[in-house]
Parts: C-alpha cells; structure tokens; sequence
C-alpha cells in the first residue's frame, strides 16, 4: 500500500538467500531509525512513513551489515 507521486528509479536491490523481503524491509527500517534517518511525516496518504530520507551510501552500508546481496542498477531512466 505504498504510493509515490512519481514513478520510482531502481538504483539498488538488496536480497538474500535467507531473509525474506519482510524481514530484510524491517531491518532496513529499524536501522534507519536508530540513525535519526528523517521519516515522512504523512499520515493521510497511502505511503504513511514508508519512506525514508537517506543515501545510496547508506544504504548499501546496511546491506553489507546484513549480509545481503546489492545489484547495482543502470540510474538512467527510459
């Protein structure tokens, strides 16, 4: 139930062969928190505080902590 107001750009995917994409979401999440990463403060839309302000950086530095697998993908849009 997540919305955007655009269509999004896949920059990463991050996956496991052990962890299931809830699980990998969740952690994602936590970790992002602890680190004071800002929320979406909307509650009255679809994406509620799905989304998070971060870096590509960041990101790819919890997957490592997690073990998790990165694929890199093109950033050039069609």
């Amino acid at each position: 139930q997540t919305s955007m107001p655009e269509d999004p750009v896949l920059l990463r995917i991050y996956y496991s062969d052990s962890l299931t994409t809830e699980v990998i979401e969740g952690k994602f999440h936590t970790t992002l928190d602890a680190f004071g990463h800002a929320r979406s403060a909307a509650t009255s839309t679809k994406a509620g505080r799905e989304w998070f302000a971060t870096t590509l950086e960041a990101l790819d530095a919890v997957a490592e902590l997690l073990d998790l697998k990165i694929e890199q993908m093109d950033s050039v849009r069609d």
